[in-house]
């Protein structure tokens, strides 16, 4: 799920380490093996979609991505078969994708890692992009869409007696019953596709205009995982009335390798964007936030103490919240549900 040239930065001699959410287990691995899922980017369901049968604004926002993606040469044609307005998601196409972007982004990476504050915007460019691309491939991600699909369907289904009715009769469970009955529906195909590019299409500006800091640790004192974007918040936040986001956190944590890690911030925050040795407790946010973002394996430099200490935190529940209503055109209210991870 991470690239290959990405975890290298972390190797010794082609190995990495690898440790459990726990800290328990821990062991010694190629470069070339680690981090490997199957089928992870399959896409499964039916990718055939027809435009001219969907909602007007579903339509545009498929047109949209079709126009972004047709501006990159000899890349829509892996991705997406277009005839009229029957387009089909080819086999494949996800791991173009991702293709795509880390070849884009490894010589930007190291003029990152070489120069900052000196690099060009079109580096910086495909730097946000990388960024954007490890906070939307993962498992993370994938489970939010998962969790939040699920509770949205129980809500309908609570707050309509019809469907309640349709859902028995379908599976003959209890609505109490359809978080269970939902545990086996994961979000595939061209939606979750759909899913990976409109995250990063969103978060990729945001990324590029915050405030970029690249701090410098003792080699191998920096560790990474398999979701290596690390959203912090300061002690004491509270988390309940204030969701931690990628437009939201106090401070993202970026590692670049063993010694590096790149630290964004606010656009309004005065910190001054920058090369600098960082301070233990720089090195302690970084790590500890990275490996409590972990699905499942911390990554860092065999050999090194980058593990030892650390605080993981439990990860994030999505949860569903009523924050408002609104008027319906026959003069009905209906409640505005918010999603967000605590």
């Amino acid at each position: 799920m991470v690239p290959e040239f990405y975890l290298r930065g972390f190797a010794a001699d082609e190995q990495i380490a690898l440790a459990d959410r726990d800290l328990r287990r821990r062991f010694v691995t190629s470069v070339n093996r680690a981090l490997k899922v199957g089928s992870f980017y399959e896409i499964t369901q039916n990718p055939t979609l027809d435009l001219s049968a969907i909602e007007p604004s579903e339509r545009d926002e498929y047109l949209e991505s079709l126009e972004v993606m047709s501006q990159m040469p000899g890349l829509s044609g892996q991705i997406v078969d277009r005839t009229g307005d029957v387009v089909r998601v080819l086999p494949g196409a996800v791991e173009v994708v991702l293709s795509f972007f880390e070849a884009k982004a490894e010589g930007a990476l190291e003029k990152l890692r070489a120069s900052f504050p000196d690099m060009s915007n079109h580096d910086r460019f495909w730097v946000a992009n990388f960024i954007s691309l490890q906070f939307a491939r993962g498992q993370a991600l994938r489970s939010h869409v998962n969790e939040s699909m699920k509770l949205a369907i129980i809500s309908t289904l609570k707050d309509s007696p019809r469907l309640k009715r349709d859902w028995r009769k379908r599976t003959g469970k209890s609505v109490k019953e359809a978080s269970a009955a939902l545990e086996g529906v994961t979000i595939g195909g061209d939606r979750l596709f759909a899913v990976m590019f409109d995250v990063m299409k969103e978060m990729a500006p945001l990324v590029f205009a915050m405030r970029w800091r690249v701090l410098e640790f003792e080699p191998g004192s920096v560790l990474t995982s398999d979701e290596p974007v690390g959203l912090w918040a300061r002690p004491g936040r509270d988390l309940e009335t204030a969701p931690l986001g990628v437009a939201t956190a106090d401070a993202i944590y970026f590692p670049l390798d063993c010694r590096l890690v790149l630290q964004l911030l606010s656009p309004t925050s005065p910190v001054a964007e920058g090369r600098l040795a960082g301070a233990e407790a720089k090195l302690r946010h970084s790590n500890e936030t990275v490996a409590s973002a972990a699905r499942r394996w911390i990554v860092y430099q065999p050999g090194s103490s980058a593990v030892e200490g650390l605080r993981i935190r439990r990860l994030p529940r999505v949860t569903l919240d009523k924050v408002g209503a609104r008027m319906a055109p026959d003069g009905t209210y209906r409640e505005l549900m918010r999603f967000s991870s605590r």
